[in-house]
């Protein structure tokens, strides 16, 4: 089966969204960078480098993205190196950030930012 990246992020994002929904608990301590684009720009470079603690860190819920990128991940990897971004605009409102992106091939997605314990993390729940 040939994934897309949209289809694979989304994917990611809404198996997690049912992982965490069964979760209790807090996540992990985590890097990220100074703006939400900055940090989808990392989670993205992490992914495609394959390295996907570095991109779950980047998340709002490290332990189980690292799950789910354990499962997807080296397709994952192949589908991010196969394109770059060329368009990133964010939208922020208080503790809360949009990240529209558009990738070179001309798909456009967006990606939900929250901010938590002063830095920005891709949201997972």
């Amino acid at each position: 089966m040939k994934f897309t990246k949209s289809l694979m992020i989304s994917l990611m994002l809404i198996i997690g969204l049912a992982v965490v929904g069964c979760k209790t608990g807090g996540g992990g301590a985590s890097s990220g960078g100074s703006s939400p684009s900055d940090v989808f720009k990392q989670f993205y470079a992490a992914i495609e480098k394959g390295n996907f603690k570095a991109a779950a860190d980047l998340t709002t819920e490290p332990a189980v993205t690292q799950q789910l990128l354990a499962l997807m991940g080296e397709e994952l990897k192949k589908e991010f190196a196969k394109d770059s971004i060329a368009k990133v605009e964010e939208t922020i409102t208080g503790n809360t950030a949009n990240v529209k992106y558009t990738l070179k091939s001309g798909t456009k997605e967006d990606v939900d930012l929250v901010k938590k314990d002063g830095k920005w993390k891709i949201k997972m729940q």
